[in-house]
């Protein structure tokens, strides 16, 4: 279940990287607005899957990958649902196995930020999507923040946003 999860994540981020600019996307469809630190920007470079999952076909996935324009921030989250599909509705992080993360290369070295579990107070993410079709998944998310996961203690707040993402599955 996680190393299909993993792997869902990675053929999205390749998506993401190998395209340098989606010439099927002429109206700025294709968007992530989030709100990094209190600071709201915006990134093009956005996709989703959504499909059974590689390994057990009774799990459904749903991901969600964007990078910025300078390639050197990454934002993505995903999660499953046993025995159902994933549908328009809310879904969250205390009733799903839902990994959230944030990559930083704008320094050195690079920080990789994720949901602290293990101590309060907890990472906390809801994402509700509210359109799918074959080529488009729309949403929006709420959560806290994330922890370094080099050190645990500092912290990025990723408090919202919305998604236009093209659907790659």
């Amino acid at each position: 279940m996680k190393k299909a999860l993993i792997f869902s994540l990675l053929t999205i981020f390749v998506t993401i990287v190998g395209c340098k600019k989606d010439a099927s996307d002429p109206e700025g469809e294709y968007f992530l607005n989030i709100t990094i630190d209190g600071n709201q920007v915006t990134w093009k470079s956005v996709v989703a899957e959504l499909g059974p999952d590689l390994d057990n076909a009774s799990y459904n996935n749903f991901g969600l990958m964007a990078t910025s324009p300078d390639r050197k921030e990454t934002f993505s989250f995903n999660f499953q649902q046993e025995d159902g599909a994933i549908v328009p509705g809310t879904y969250g992080s205390g009733d799903y196995f839902m990994p959230v993360d944030y990559i930083d290369e704008r320094g050195s070295p690079m920080k990789l930020y994720g949901m602290q579990k293990s101590i309060q107070p907890y990472s906390v993410y809801s994402i509700t999507i509210t359109s799918i079709t074959e080529t488009l998944i729309k949403g929006t998310f709420q959560g806290n923040f994330l922890v370094n996961n080099h050190d645990n203690t500092e912290q990025v707040t990723i408090t919202e946003g919305s998604f236009s993402a093209r659907r790659i599955r």
